[in-house]
């Protein structure tokens, strides 16, 4: 025989439990569902925060490379406009790591592997640091030899930029900047090896462990105040380990200057070459550029003629394609925010458009995130660039038409 308060008892305990149970899962579901909607919150900012920073960044940089461009401009002038693009490539490249620490944080970069010689990224990078006037008080060394890896070209060029611009900024001006890519055997298999040396300030040893930690920076006296904000070297160290290989930084110390080091996984030279030479010469093409930011627009349409191109601009979407028919371009340059329709909306209009065929359609806009990539594949887009466009860029892919 059970008592009516046994009985309670037995039959309220696992009704308690049961209660408890659901409780806690309601818990941890309304927690969930809000930090997603903080995730979605975060990244809808960040990619405003890209769009909004980029357009003027993209209009400057256009009217720096037009300004040098310009025939009989003067030394003055010449010198002004070479300030802004360095200053321009400065606020972009801090943006790009910006977002991508969390990007990479957030395990969501996704890297498009390819076979490549780290030799091409270091020519490349090399170009452009004479081409900006980068290197201009420093001594640059580079050295490579074939060195293959199955990896994401832009992501490793991100890698050795991050480090050449960490060599220069701790390195006083008259110092030399060394680079050097070549292969090396070990127990674990052959690497590839890219080193970047300088003979800056050095890394004294307490900061050397911490070196690739997030925001951790070397210390600065007054006179050494070129700034940045300690995430690069962080950026290096996810991309790198995203690529299966490793960095290292040693120094002897403060004022024995630093080499960083990057190993890969080498791979097997294809057996033809990966990438396509690059085109000799110039030819004039005829180029469409549909923007709505009339700054961005004409400093765009500028340098393009100074370039030796037939320009034609439009503000929005549905003029755009209507002036497409009458101008027949070879080329498109296509923001997406646009007013009315956005630019996915009118890359879809251009694929019933009769002169697509013929054209390259490109996305030239703020939005640089994975999904925004993804949504110009999807629209009929032939390729997504993110403003600012650099010069070189833009040369290569006019060569390329």
């Amino acid at each position: 025989r059970v008592s009516a308060r046994e009985l309670v008892a037995r039959v309220g305990a696992p009704l308690a439990t049961s209660r408890l149970r659901t409780e806690v899962a309601a818990r941890e579901r309304a927690a969930r569902e809000e930090a997603e909607a903080t995730s979605r919150a975060k990244d809808e900012f960040l990619a405003m925060l890209s769009h909004e920073l980029r357009n003027p960044i993209g209009a400057i940089t256009n009217a720096a490379h037009a300004l040098s461009s310009l025939r009989g401009s003067g030394e003055r002038t010449e010198r002004l406009a070479q300030i802004v693009a360095r200053q321009s490539t400065h606020l972009t490249g801090l943006l790009d790591d910006l977002l991508d620490v969390a990007r990479v944080t957030a395990g969501k970069i996704e890297l498009r592997r390819r076979p490549v010689d780290l030799a091409g990224i270091v020519e490349r990078c090399r170009r452009t640091l004479e081409e900006g006037g980068r290197d201009s008080h420093h001594r640059l060394e580079v050295h490579t030899a074939p060195a293959w890896v199955e990896g994401d070209p832009t992501r490793l060029e991100q890698v050795l930029t991050n480090l050449v611009e960490n060599a220069f900024k701790y390195t006083p001006p008259g110092g030399t900047i060394r680079i050097e890519v070549g292969t090396q055997g070990g127990p674990d298999g052959d690497t590839a090896v890219l080193r970047v040396q300088d003979t800056g300030v050095g890394i004294s040893p307490d900061v050397l462990p911490k070196i690739f930690d997030l925001f951790v920076q070397g210390e600065r006296s007054l006179d050494r105040i070129e700034g940045g904000l300690g995430i690069g070297l962080t950026l290096v160290r996810r991309l790198v380990e995203l690529h299966g290989g490793g960095v290292e930084a040693r120094s002897g110390g403060r004022g024995q200057g630093s080499e960083l080091v990057v190993r890969l996984p080498l791979l097997a030279p294809p057996l033809e070459d990966g990438e396509a030479p690059a085109r000799s010469g110039r030819s004039a093409h005829r180029v469409l550029i549909i923007e709505d930011n009339p700054d961005a627009r004409e400093a765009l349409q500028m340098l393009l003629e100074l370039e030796g191109h037939e320009v034609e601009t439009a503000a929005d979407g549905p003029t755009g394609v209507e002036l497409a028919g009458r101008f027949r371009p070879d080329l498109v340059l296509l923001d997406i925010g646009l007013p009315g329709e956005n630019g996915y909306d009118v890359a879809r209009r251009f694929a019933e458009h009769p002169a697509r065929s013929r054209m390259r359609l490109v996305a030239l806009t703020g939005y640089g995130q994975e999904n925004d990539h993804l949504r110009s594949r999807e629209a009929g887009f032939d390729l997504h660039l993110v403003k600012p466009l650099e010069l070189a860029r833009l040369r290569e892919l006019l060569a390329g038409l």
